[in-house]
């Protein structure tokens, strides 16, 4: 079974290594890291949830997005579920009926927590 090749990317262009940053500039590049923060995944949790018409009950912060190595996504691409909708999504994964509008939802939550003016 073939494999595809690690692109690995670096931190200060955002480029596939080996970048113009070592070559020119000398800069070492750090791995990436995911961004954390537990104060935007608590304003995630106090929206309601992003499926249309949805009446669920207690919201979560639902990740979506690449995974690489067995980690989460990025916080940033969290959005908010009820329960039974981030449930559906995991039983289903990629065939989840509404994963078209996903990023339509990470774009609106983005939008919400940028006008709120939250500390994330």
């Amino acid at each position: 079974m073939n494999q595809l090749p690690l692109i690995v990317l670096c931190s200060e262009c955002r480029g596939p290594q080996p970048c113009s940053c070592v070559r020119e500039y000398g800069v070492v590049p750090s791995p990436l890291s995911r961004w954390r923060s537990k104060a935007f995944l608590s304003f995630v949790r106090s929206l309601p949830c992003s499926v249309p018409e949805c009446t669920g009950g207690p919201i979560e912060a639902a990740h979506f997005g690449p995974r690489a190595a067995g980690r989460k996504v990025h916080d940033s691409l969290a959005i908010p579920l009820c329960r039974e909708h981030h449930a559906e999504s995991h039983q289903c994964g990629r065939q989840w009926g509404y994963y078209e509008q996903v990023l339509q939802w990470q774009v609106q939550t983005l939008v919400s927590a940028l006008a709120s003016g939250g500390p994330y």
